[in-house]
């Protein structure tokens, strides 16, 4: 029989390796943004605004069955429209910002 301190430091052991594991496999750095900037991808990118746009369409409820599919499309088509100047803009925001939103907005609607 397992003691609950074991079981509690053997739930905790799983919890931080799943969640490493979650950020190794959706490419965020474990080190945090600041630390990869220079390091950033355009595949990094595309996953980091493909999770940021799921976590904003999944808080309206008639968008949440189409969110996932939308947002790769979007993702997909804004990173690879992207100049190398509006890239570095993102890498140095750490977002899309204002700079980008024409652009995506065209991307969101042309996933529809």
């Amino acid at each position: 029989m397992m003691f609950a301190s074991a079981r509690a430091a053997k739930a905790r052991r799983v919890g931080i390796v799943s969640g490493a594991f979650a950020l190794v496999c959706l490419g965020l750095p474990l080190a945090g943004p600041a630390a990869a900037a220079g390091d950033m991808t355009r595949e990094v990118a595309r996953t980091r605004i493909l999770d940021a746009c799921v976590y904003t369409e999944w808080k309206d409820e008639k968008r949440r069955d189409t969110a996932a599919a939308r947002c790769g499309c979007a993702a997909g088509k804004m990173v690879k429209s992207m100049s190398d100047e509006e890239f570095a803009a993102y890498v140095k925001a750490g977002k899309l910002t204002s700079v980008h939103k024409e652009k995506w907005d065209a991307a969101m609607d042309a996933c529809d």
